[in-house]
Protein backbone atom coordinates (compact mmCIF):
# COMPACT_ATOMS: atom_id res chain seq x y z
CA UNK A 1 0.00 0.00 0.00
CA UNK A 2 1.39 3.36 -1.39
CA UNK A 3 0.37 5.87 0.94
CA UNK A 4 0.66 9.00 -0.68
CA UNK A 5 -2.56 7.35 -3.13
CA UNK A 6 -6.17 7.61 -2.29
CA UNK A 7 -6.41 3.91 -1.09
CA UNK A 8 -9.79 2.06 -0.97
CA UNK A 9 -10.19 -0.17 1.31
CA UNK A 10 -13.17 -1.66 3.45
CA UNK A 11 -15.70 -0.10 2.18
CA UNK A 12 -14.64 3.75 2.20
CA UNK A 13 -12.06 5.87 0.67
CA UNK A 14 -8.79 6.45 3.02
CA UNK A 15 -5.71 8.40 2.65
CA UNK A 16 -3.22 7.96 5.02
CA UNK A 17 -5.23 4.99 7.15
CA UNK A 18 -7.68 8.11 7.80
CA UNK A 19 -11.27 7.66 6.00
CA UNK A 20 -12.55 10.23 3.65
CA UNK A 21 -15.78 11.05 1.04
CA UNK A 22 -15.15 12.64 -2.22
CA UNK A 23 -17.19 15.17 -2.72
CA UNK A 24 -17.62 17.49 -5.79
CA UNK A 25 -18.25 18.24 -9.52
CA UNK A 26 -17.90 17.02 -13.17
CA UNK A 27 -16.53 19.09 -15.81
CA UNK A 28 -19.40 18.00 -18.39
CA UNK A 29 -18.36 20.53 -20.85
CA UNK A 30 -14.79 20.50 -20.55
CA UNK A 31 -13.35 18.01 -23.44
CA UNK A 32 -16.85 16.35 -24.05
CA UNK A 33 -19.82 18.64 -25.30
CA UNK A 34 -23.49 17.71 -25.24
CA UNK A 35 -26.06 19.37 -27.42
CA UNK A 36 -28.69 20.48 -24.57
CA UNK A 37 -25.60 21.78 -22.47
CA UNK A 38 -24.25 24.13 -24.99
CA UNK A 39 -26.75 25.21 -26.92
CA UNK A 40 -25.66 23.20 -30.83
CA UNK A 41 -27.93 20.77 -31.54
CA UNK A 42 -25.83 18.03 -32.40
CA UNK A 43 -23.22 15.56 -31.52
CA UNK A 44 -19.45 16.78 -30.75
CA UNK A 45 -17.95 14.97 -34.15
CA UNK A 46 -20.56 16.17 -36.32
CA UNK A 47 -20.25 19.74 -35.14
CA UNK A 48 -16.17 19.22 -35.40
CA UNK A 49 -17.09 18.14 -38.88
CA UNK A 50 -19.02 21.58 -39.64
CA UNK A 51 -16.48 23.44 -37.75
CA UNK A 52 -13.43 21.86 -39.73
CA UNK A 53 -15.78 22.16 -43.01
CA UNK A 54 -15.99 26.22 -42.30
CA UNK A 55 -12.63 27.66 -40.52
CA UNK A 56 -10.48 24.27 -41.28
CA UNK A 57 -8.70 21.98 -38.71
CA UNK A 58 -6.24 24.34 -37.26
CA UNK A 59 -8.86 27.18 -36.57
CA UNK A 60 -11.48 24.23 -35.14
CA UNK A 61 -8.69 23.45 -32.68
CA UNK A 62 -8.01 26.69 -31.65
CA UNK A 63 -11.68 27.27 -30.99
CA UNK A 64 -11.73 23.81 -28.96
CA UNK A 65 -8.57 25.05 -27.05
CA UNK A 66 -9.96 28.28 -26.50
CA UNK A 67 -13.49 26.99 -25.14
CA UNK A 68 -12.22 24.12 -22.50
CA UNK A 69 -9.91 27.17 -21.37
CA UNK A 70 -12.79 29.33 -20.72
CA UNK A 71 -14.76 26.89 -19.03
CA UNK A 72 -12.30 25.88 -17.06
CA UNK A 73 -9.10 27.67 -15.75
CA UNK A 74 -7.47 28.85 -12.51
CA UNK A 75 -10.13 31.59 -11.26
CA UNK A 76 -12.39 28.62 -11.45
CA UNK A 77 -10.66 26.15 -9.45
CA UNK A 78 -10.39 29.20 -6.83
CA UNK A 79 -14.23 29.15 -6.99
CA UNK A 80 -14.55 25.51 -6.82
CA UNK A 81 -11.87 25.30 -3.78
CA UNK A 82 -13.49 28.46 -2.33
CA UNK A 83 -17.25 25.91 -2.17
CA UNK A 84 -15.69 22.90 0.02
CA UNK A 85 -15.28 20.67 -2.77
CA UNK A 86 -12.25 18.18 -2.53
CA UNK A 87 -12.85 16.48 -5.85
CA UNK A 88 -13.31 17.19 -10.17
CA UNK A 89 -14.85 13.96 -12.12
CA UNK A 90 -12.51 15.13 -15.33
CA UNK A 91 -14.81 13.90 -18.58
CA UNK A 92 -12.97 13.07 -21.33
CA UNK A 93 -13.70 11.99 -24.86
CA UNK A 94 -11.98 9.46 -26.44
CA UNK A 95 -11.89 11.30 -29.76
CA UNK A 96 -9.84 13.82 -28.54
CA UNK A 97 -6.94 11.62 -28.09
CA UNK A 98 -6.94 9.42 -30.74
CA UNK A 99 -7.60 9.64 -34.32
CA UNK A 100 -9.74 6.98 -34.84
CA UNK A 101 -8.58 6.31 -38.38
CA UNK A 102 -4.91 5.96 -37.12
CA UNK A 103 -5.27 3.76 -33.36
CA UNK A 104 -2.19 4.42 -31.59
CA UNK A 105 -1.77 7.95 -33.47
CA UNK A 106 -2.68 9.67 -30.01
CA UNK A 107 -2.66 13.53 -29.82
CA UNK A 108 -0.35 15.72 -27.65
CA UNK A 109 -2.93 18.34 -27.30
CA UNK A 110 -5.14 16.57 -25.72
CA UNK A 111 -2.76 15.07 -23.05
CA UNK A 112 -1.63 18.77 -22.57
CA UNK A 113 -4.59 20.04 -22.27
CA UNK A 114 -5.19 17.20 -19.58
CA UNK A 115 -1.77 17.96 -18.16
CA UNK A 116 -3.21 21.91 -17.56
CA UNK A 117 -6.27 20.63 -15.56
CA UNK A 118 -4.15 18.29 -13.32
CA UNK A 119 -1.48 20.71 -12.76
CA UNK A 120 -4.48 23.11 -11.17
CA UNK A 121 -5.82 20.23 -9.47
CA UNK A 122 -2.49 19.91 -7.72
CA UNK A 123 -2.29 23.55 -7.15
CA UNK A 124 -5.80 23.61 -5.33
CA UNK A 125 -5.48 20.56 -3.86
CA UNK A 126 -8.27 19.00 -5.28
CA UNK A 127 -8.72 15.04 -6.18
CA UNK A 128 -9.20 14.31 -10.13
CA UNK A 129 -11.05 11.69 -11.34
CA UNK A 130 -10.49 10.37 -14.70
CA UNK A 131 -13.71 9.76 -16.44
CA UNK A 132 -13.40 8.13 -20.05
CA UNK A 133 -16.85 9.45 -21.03
CA UNK A 134 -16.52 8.00 -24.46
CA UNK A 135 -15.59 4.79 -26.85
CA UNK A 136 -15.13 4.37 -30.29
CA UNK A 137 -18.63 3.75 -31.98
CA UNK A 138 -19.70 4.36 -28.60
CA UNK A 139 -20.74 2.31 -25.13
CA UNK A 140 -24.23 3.45 -25.44
CA UNK A 141 -26.50 5.09 -28.01
CA UNK A 142 -26.30 8.60 -27.00
CA UNK A 143 -24.47 11.10 -28.78
CA UNK A 144 -22.24 11.38 -25.82
CA UNK A 145 -21.23 8.22 -26.27
CA UNK A 146 -19.26 8.29 -29.26
CA UNK A 147 -21.88 7.04 -30.69
CA UNK A 148 -23.07 8.48 -34.50
CA UNK A 149 -25.45 6.06 -35.21
CA UNK A 150 -27.46 5.52 -32.09
CA UNK A 151 -25.89 2.31 -31.78
CA UNK A 152 -23.82 0.53 -29.26
CA UNK A 153 -21.18 -0.43 -31.36
CA UNK A 154 -18.49 -0.94 -29.31
CA UNK A 155 -19.52 -4.01 -27.45
CA UNK A 156 -19.93 -5.28 -31.06
CA UNK A 157 -16.25 -5.32 -32.06
CA UNK A 158 -13.01 -7.02 -30.09
CA UNK A 159 -10.93 -4.33 -32.03
CA UNK A 160 -12.82 -1.15 -30.77
CA UNK A 161 -12.45 -2.30 -27.33
CA UNK A 162 -8.47 -3.32 -27.91
CA UNK A 163 -7.59 0.09 -28.66
CA UNK A 164 -9.44 1.60 -25.99
CA UNK A 165 -7.87 -0.62 -23.63
CA UNK A 166 -4.72 0.14 -25.59
CA UNK A 167 -5.50 4.01 -24.83
CA UNK A 168 -6.05 3.34 -20.95
CA UNK A 169 -2.76 1.54 -20.77
CA UNK A 170 -1.06 4.61 -21.85
CA UNK A 171 -3.12 7.04 -19.87
CA UNK A 172 -2.60 5.13 -17.11
CA UNK A 173 1.38 4.56 -17.88
CA UNK A 174 1.62 8.24 -18.00
CA UNK A 175 -0.08 9.45 -15.02
CA UNK A 176 0.95 5.93 -12.43
CA UNK A 177 2.99 8.11 -10.12
CA UNK A 178 0.58 11.58 -9.92
CA UNK A 179 -0.84 11.32 -6.39
CA UNK A 180 -3.32 14.04 -7.40
CA UNK A 181 -5.35 11.61 -9.06
CA UNK A 182 -7.69 9.67 -7.33
CA UNK A 183 -8.73 7.13 -9.52
CA UNK A 184 -9.86 6.31 -13.54
CA UNK A 185 -13.52 6.14 -13.88
CA UNK A 186 -13.03 3.54 -16.82
CA UNK A 187 -15.60 3.15 -18.99
CA UNK A 188 -19.14 5.68 -18.23
CA UNK A 189 -22.93 4.74 -18.49
CA UNK A 190 -22.43 1.35 -20.87
CA UNK A 191 -25.97 1.00 -22.12
CA UNK A 192 -27.52 -2.06 -24.28
CA UNK A 193 -24.48 -4.62 -23.18
CA UNK A 194 -24.98 -7.25 -25.43
CA UNK A 195 -24.72 -10.12 -22.55
CA UNK A 196 -22.93 -10.56 -19.26
CA UNK A 197 -20.03 -12.36 -21.13
CA UNK A 198 -18.67 -9.84 -23.87
CA UNK A 199 -18.90 -7.18 -20.52
CA UNK A 200 -17.15 -9.06 -18.29
CA UNK A 201 -14.43 -10.58 -20.90
CA UNK A 202 -13.85 -6.64 -21.87
CA UNK A 203 -13.24 -5.47 -18.20
CA UNK A 204 -11.19 -8.47 -17.84
CA UNK A 205 -8.72 -7.27 -20.56
CA UNK A 206 -9.32 -3.65 -19.68
CA UNK A 207 -7.74 -3.78 -15.95
CA UNK A 208 -5.21 -6.37 -16.50
CA UNK A 209 -3.66 -4.24 -19.23
CA UNK A 210 -4.12 -1.33 -16.99
CA UNK A 211 -2.44 -3.33 -13.56
CA UNK A 212 0.28 -3.65 -15.99
CA UNK A 213 1.54 -0.58 -15.38
CA UNK A 214 0.25 1.13 -12.64
CA UNK A 215 -1.50 -0.58 -9.43
CA UNK A 216 -1.44 2.34 -7.84
CA UNK A 217 -4.87 3.64 -8.55
CA UNK A 218 -8.35 3.17 -7.59
CA UNK A 219 -10.33 1.33 -10.50
CA UNK A 220 -13.98 2.68 -10.84
CA UNK A 221 -16.56 0.46 -12.43
CA UNK A 222 -19.60 1.28 -13.66
CA UNK A 223 -22.06 -1.22 -15.06
CA UNK A 224 -24.82 -1.31 -17.49
CA UNK A 225 -27.97 0.13 -18.09
CA UNK A 226 -26.50 3.87 -17.89
CA UNK A 227 -24.34 2.71 -14.75
CA UNK A 228 -26.98 1.60 -12.83
CA UNK A 229 -26.82 -2.36 -13.33
CA UNK A 230 -23.62 -3.62 -10.90
CA UNK A 231 -24.78 -7.31 -11.17
CA UNK A 232 -23.70 -7.78 -14.06
CA UNK A 233 -19.91 -7.82 -13.25
CA UNK A 234 -18.51 -11.21 -12.54
CA UNK A 235 -16.51 -11.03 -8.88
CA UNK A 236 -13.41 -9.41 -9.17
CA UNK A 237 -10.76 -10.27 -6.94
CA UNK A 238 -8.43 -7.11 -6.91
CA UNK A 239 -7.43 -4.01 -3.83
CA UNK A 240 -7.88 -1.18 -5.19
CA UNK A 241 -11.46 -1.09 -7.26
CA UNK A 242 -15.02 1.06 -6.35
CA UNK A 243 -18.47 0.88 -7.57
CA UNK A 244 -19.54 3.60 -9.37
CA UNK A 245 -23.16 4.23 -10.32
CA UNK A 246 -25.44 7.06 -11.42
CA UNK A 247 -27.96 8.49 -9.48
CA UNK A 248 -30.84 11.50 -10.51
CA UNK A 249 -32.89 11.01 -7.55
CA UNK A 250 -36.03 13.10 -9.78
CA UNK A 251 -36.09 9.73 -11.69
CA UNK A 252 -36.96 7.13 -9.39
CA UNK A 253 -38.46 9.47 -6.40
CA UNK A 254 -41.35 11.85 -5.93
CA UNK A 255 -40.53 15.70 -5.19
CA UNK A 256 -43.81 15.94 -3.20
CA UNK A 257 -43.23 13.30 -0.78
CA UNK A 258 -42.26 14.30 3.07
CA UNK A 259 -39.09 14.16 4.03
CA UNK A 260 -39.67 11.23 5.89
CA UNK A 261 -40.91 8.81 2.90
CA UNK A 262 -38.07 10.37 0.55
CA UNK A 263 -34.91 9.73 3.29
CA UNK A 264 -37.13 5.61 3.05
CA UNK A 265 -37.42 5.61 -0.60
CA UNK A 266 -33.83 6.46 -1.37
CA UNK A 267 -32.57 3.42 1.27
CA UNK A 268 -35.12 1.42 -0.93
CA UNK A 269 -33.57 2.31 -3.80
CA UNK A 270 -30.15 2.63 -3.02
CA UNK A 271 -30.00 -0.61 -0.87
CA UNK A 272 -28.76 -3.41 -3.85
CA UNK A 273 -25.54 -0.72 -3.66
CA UNK A 274 -25.25 -0.67 0.21
CA UNK A 275 -25.59 -4.33 0.25
CA UNK A 276 -22.90 -4.43 -2.22
CA UNK A 277 -20.62 -2.33 -0.87
CA UNK A 278 -20.74 -4.66 2.63
CA UNK A 279 -20.34 -7.72 0.59
CA UNK A 280 -17.24 -7.01 -1.81
CA UNK A 281 -15.91 -4.32 0.50
CA UNK A 282 -15.54 -1.62 -2.46
CA UNK A 283 -16.64 2.16 -1.45
CA UNK A 284 -19.46 3.21 -3.40
CA UNK A 285 -19.16 6.52 -5.72
CA UNK A 286 -22.06 7.97 -7.39
CA UNK A 287 -20.20 9.83 -10.30
CA UNK A 288 -23.60 11.92 -11.68
CA UNK A 289 -25.94 13.12 -9.07
CA UNK A 290 -28.08 16.32 -9.76
CA UNK A 291 -30.79 17.19 -12.16
CA UNK A 292 -32.53 19.12 -14.65
CA UNK A 293 -35.85 21.10 -13.55
CA UNK A 294 -37.87 23.27 -15.33
CA UNK A 295 -37.99 26.96 -13.82
CA UNK A 296 -41.08 26.47 -11.89
CA UNK A 297 -39.96 22.77 -10.59
CA UNK A 298 -36.34 24.07 -9.87
CA UNK A 299 -36.62 24.63 -6.03
CA UNK A 300 -38.68 22.09 -5.68
CA UNK A 301 -36.22 19.32 -8.04
CA UNK A 302 -33.22 20.69 -5.99
CA UNK A 303 -34.62 19.98 -2.38
CA UNK A 304 -34.77 16.90 -3.40
CA UNK A 305 -31.34 16.77 -4.89
CA UNK A 306 -30.19 18.18 -1.11
CA UNK A 307 -31.69 15.58 1.16
CA UNK A 308 -29.80 13.02 -1.72
CA UNK A 309 -26.82 14.19 -0.77
CA UNK A 310 -27.33 14.60 2.91
CA UNK A 311 -28.62 10.77 2.88
CA UNK A 312 -24.84 9.73 0.49
CA UNK A 313 -23.35 12.07 3.32
CA UNK A 314 -25.19 9.86 6.50
CA UNK A 315 -24.17 6.76 4.85
CA UNK A 316 -20.61 7.39 3.52
CA UNK A 317 -21.41 7.15 -0.10
CA UNK A 318 -18.84 9.75 -2.27
CA UNK A 319 -20.64 11.65 -5.20
CA UNK A 320 -20.34 14.57 -7.63
CA UNK A 321 -22.46 16.59 -8.89
CA UNK A 322 -23.04 16.96 -12.80
CA UNK A 323 -22.19 19.20 -13.46
CA UNK A 324 -19.78 22.37 -12.75
CA UNK A 325 -20.54 24.69 -16.14
CA UNK A 326 -22.67 24.41 -18.51
CA UNK A 327 -25.19 27.47 -21.18
CA UNK A 328 -28.05 27.02 -18.15
CA UNK A 329 -29.51 23.85 -18.57
CA UNK A 330 -27.21 21.59 -15.50
CA UNK A 331 -24.71 24.05 -14.64
CA UNK A 332 -23.63 25.79 -11.18
CA UNK A 333 -22.15 28.30 -13.34
CA UNK A 334 -23.23 29.56 -16.81
CA UNK A 335 -23.42 32.33 -19.00
CA UNK A 336 -25.65 35.69 -19.00
CA UNK A 337 -28.83 35.41 -21.23
CA UNK A 338 -28.04 38.36 -23.30
CA UNK A 339 -24.07 37.20 -23.30
CA UNK A 340 -22.50 36.74 -26.78
CA UNK A 341 -22.90 32.79 -26.51
CA UNK A 342 -26.34 32.72 -25.35
CA UNK A 343 -27.50 34.97 -27.98
CA UNK A 344 -25.55 33.35 -31.13
CA UNK A 345 -27.08 30.21 -30.01
CA UNK A 346 -30.31 31.58 -29.68
CA UNK A 347 -30.48 32.02 -33.22
CA UNK A 348 -30.13 27.99 -33.26
CA UNK A 349 -32.68 26.94 -30.73
CA UNK A 350 -35.36 28.37 -33.01
CA UNK A 351 -35.04 25.69 -34.99
CA UNK A 352 -34.62 22.63 -32.69
CA UNK A 353 -35.64 23.84 -28.94
CA UNK A 354 -39.60 24.33 -29.17
CA UNK A 355 -41.06 21.82 -27.67
CA UNK A 356 -43.41 20.37 -31.00
CA UNK A 357 -39.58 20.03 -32.61
CA UNK A 358 -37.40 18.86 -29.70
CA UNK A 359 -34.99 15.54 -31.17
CA UNK A 360 -37.02 13.38 -28.26
CA UNK A 361 -40.43 14.30 -29.53
CA UNK A 362 -39.91 14.32 -33.16
CA UNK A 363 -38.05 10.57 -32.72
CA UNK A 364 -41.40 10.07 -30.97
CA UNK A 365 -43.79 11.07 -33.42
CA UNK A 366 -41.38 9.33 -36.19
CA UNK A 367 -41.29 6.14 -34.39
CA UNK A 368 -44.82 6.30 -33.67
CA UNK A 369 -45.38 6.61 -37.45
CA UNK A 370 -43.52 3.81 -38.31
CA UNK A 371 -45.11 1.42 -36.09
CA UNK A 372 -48.26 2.16 -37.84
CA UNK A 373 -47.40 0.87 -41.02
CA UNK A 374 -46.03 -2.60 -39.09
CA UNK A 375 -47.48 -5.68 -38.76
CA UNK A 376 -46.62 -6.34 -35.34
CA UNK A 377 -45.99 -4.29 -32.05
CA UNK A 378 -42.98 -2.87 -31.06
CA UNK A 379 -41.56 -3.89 -27.83
CA UNK A 380 -40.76 -1.31 -25.32
CA UNK A 381 -37.05 -2.32 -25.95
CA UNK A 382 -37.13 -2.10 -29.18
CA UNK A 383 -38.86 1.54 -29.29
CA UNK A 384 -36.01 2.92 -26.92
CA UNK A 385 -33.21 1.54 -29.05
CA UNK A 386 -34.93 2.66 -32.63
CA UNK A 387 -35.49 6.56 -30.62
CA UNK A 388 -31.81 6.66 -30.36
CA UNK A 389 -31.35 5.32 -33.72
CA UNK A 390 -33.75 7.94 -34.96
CA UNK A 391 -32.65 10.78 -32.94
CA UNK A 392 -28.94 10.39 -34.36
CA UNK A 393 -30.56 10.71 -37.70
CA UNK A 394 -31.82 14.44 -36.27
CA UNK A 395 -28.57 15.01 -35.09
CA UNK A 396 -27.18 14.84 -38.27
CA UNK A 397 -29.76 16.65 -40.08
CA UNK A 398 -29.59 19.34 -37.57
CA UNK A 399 -25.58 19.86 -38.31
CA UNK A 400 -26.17 19.94 -41.79
CA UNK A 401 -28.64 22.76 -41.81
CA UNK A 402 -29.29 24.21 -38.66
CA UNK A 403 -25.45 24.30 -37.12
CA UNK A 404 -23.35 24.64 -40.27
CA UNK A 405 -25.25 27.19 -42.06
CA UNK A 406 -24.83 29.51 -38.66
CA UNK A 407 -21.11 28.88 -38.32
CA UNK A 408 -21.10 29.94 -42.60
CA UNK A 409 -22.35 33.54 -41.56
CA UNK A 410 -20.08 33.58 -38.30
CA UNK A 411 -16.78 35.30 -38.23
CA UNK A 412 -14.36 32.86 -36.76
CA UNK A 413 -12.98 35.59 -34.27
CA UNK A 414 -16.22 36.65 -33.36
CA UNK A 415 -16.84 32.57 -32.53
CA UNK A 416 -13.52 32.95 -30.55
CA UNK A 417 -14.95 36.24 -28.49
CA UNK A 418 -18.01 34.37 -27.94
CA UNK A 419 -16.26 31.66 -25.90
CA UNK A 420 -14.97 34.29 -23.61
CA UNK A 421 -18.94 34.11 -22.43
CA UNK A 422 -17.94 30.87 -20.50
CA UNK A 423 -15.29 32.41 -18.46
CA UNK A 424 -16.44 32.64 -14.68
CA UNK A 425 -16.09 36.46 -14.61
CA UNK A 426 -18.62 36.68 -17.32
CA UNK A 427 -21.05 33.84 -15.99
CA UNK A 428 -23.85 33.91 -13.45
CA UNK A 429 -23.87 31.51 -10.84
CA UNK A 430 -26.69 29.68 -9.66
CA UNK A 431 -28.01 30.83 -6.23
CA UNK A 432 -29.70 27.66 -5.55
CA UNK A 433 -27.19 25.28 -6.13
CA UNK A 434 -24.26 27.03 -4.03
CA UNK A 435 -27.03 27.07 -1.41
CA UNK A 436 -27.30 23.60 -1.19
CA UNK A 437 -23.68 23.37 -1.45
CA UNK A 438 -23.55 25.70 1.74
CA UNK A 439 -25.67 23.51 3.77
CA UNK A 440 -24.57 20.08 2.89
CA UNK A 441 -20.52 20.95 2.94
CA UNK A 442 -20.67 22.15 6.14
Amino acid sequence: MKLDFLQAVNGRFEFRQQPIMLRGYALGCWQNLEHFMVGLPTNQDALNRALTATYGEKNTALFINQLQFNLINASDFAFLKSLGINCLRLVLRYEAFENRLKPGDYSEAAFAELDRVLALCREFKLYAILDMHSSPAGQNPDGHSGSTSGVSEFWDHAGLQQVFTNLWRTLAHRYRNETIIAGYDLLNEPAFVPSKTVFNIFYRSLITAIREVDDNHILFLEGDHWAQDLTIFNPIDQPQLAWSFHFYPAQHISPYLQQDQITEQLRNKLSIYLQLRETTGYPLWVGETGGLFPSTRRQLGFNLVEQTLAFFNREAISWSLWTYKDANAMGLVYPRKQSPWMRWTKDMARAWKPKSRRTETLATVLLNNLAEQLDYSLTPAHQEKLQFRISALIYELHAEYTVLPQLRKTCFEHLLEYTQSFLLENGEISKTQRNLLTRILC
